[in-house]
C-alpha cells in the first residue's frame, strides 16, 4: 500500500516571537493517502464510514437475531449477539476515530484508533466467519421461517437465501477491507503528527509542550 501513499513537505514563513522580531521557516509535513487525500481528512472520512457500516450490521443483527429467535440454536444465538456486540465496539471505536481526525492534534489520538480496530478486526473476523458458517448452512432454518407468511419481508428474505449469502458475503468483506485501509491512514496520519512534533520541537526546543 506504500505506493498509493505520499509525503510533500511544505515551507511555510512563521513568526516564532515579537520579543526577536525575527522571521524562521518551518516545515509542514503533509502525507497524501492516493496522492490527493490528506491522511487527516481520510482518517475522517473513513471513520465516519465505519460508524456508518457497523451501525447497520448491529442493526441487521439485532432484528435477525429476534425475529428468527424461535427458529436458531443456542450456539447461532451467541454467534449472531457475539457479532452485534462486536459492532457496537466498532461504533465507539468509529466515534474515536472522528474525533482523531476532526480534532486530533497528538499522534496518541490516531494510533489509539489504529489499535483498537487492530484489536477489533480479529474479533470482526471470528464472529463474521460464524455467521457466515450460520447463513450458509441455514437450510432447515429457511425453509421453517419462508412457511410463515405473517413474516413478512422476512419470509422472502427465507425464500432467496443464494441472495443473501451473496450480500453477506460482499457486506463482511466491505467491512474488512475498510478496517485494512482506516488501519493504513490511521497510521499514516499518526506519523505525521509525529513529525510535525518535532519540527515544532526542533523550532521552539524551550517550550515546555515539547
Amino acid at each position: 500500500m506504500s505506493s498509493v501513499a505520499q509525503a510533500t513537505a511544505r515551507t511555510t514563513p512563521v513568526l516564532p516571537s515579537t520579543e526577536t522580531g525575527t522571521i524562521q521557516l518551518t516545515r509542514t509535513t503533509t502525507v497524501y493517502v492516493l496522492r490527493c487525500i490528506p491522511a487527516r481528512k481520510a482518517v475522517l472520512v473513513s471513520a465516519v464510514l465505519l460508524l456508518v457500516y457497523s451501525d447497520l450490521l448491529c442493526a441487521a443483527g439485532w432484528v435477525i437475531g429476534n425475529k428468527l429467535d424461535k427458529y436458531l440454536t443456542n450456539s447461532q444465538k451467541i454467534a449472531i449477539y457475539f457479532h452485534v456486540m462486536n459492532c457496537v465496539f466498532l461504533c465507539g471505536t468509529s466515534l474515536l476515530g472522528i474525533y482523531a481526525g476532526a480534532k486530533g492534534k497528538k499522534p496518541k489520538h490516531s494510533q489509539l484508533f489504529a489499535a483498537f480496530l487492530l484489536g477489533q478486526i480479529l474479533f470482526g473476523i471470528a464472529s463474521g466467519v460464524w455467521c457466515l458458517h450460520i447463513i450458509f448452512t441455514a437450510g432447515e432454518i429457511a425453509t421453517k421461517c419462508s412457511a410463515f407468511v405473517q413474516m413478512g419481508f422476512f419470509t422472502s428474505i427465507c425464500r432467496r437465501l443464494s441472495l443473501v449469502k451473496g450480500l453477506s458475503v460482499v457486506a463482511f468483506t466491505g467491512l474488512w477491507m475498510l478496517e485494512i485501509v482506516t488501519i493504513y491512514v490511521a497510521n499514516r496520519f499518526a506519523k505525521q503528527l509525529r513529525e510535525e512534533d518535532l519540527q515544532k520541537s526542533l523550532s521552539s526546543p524551550t517550550s515546555p509542550a515539547y
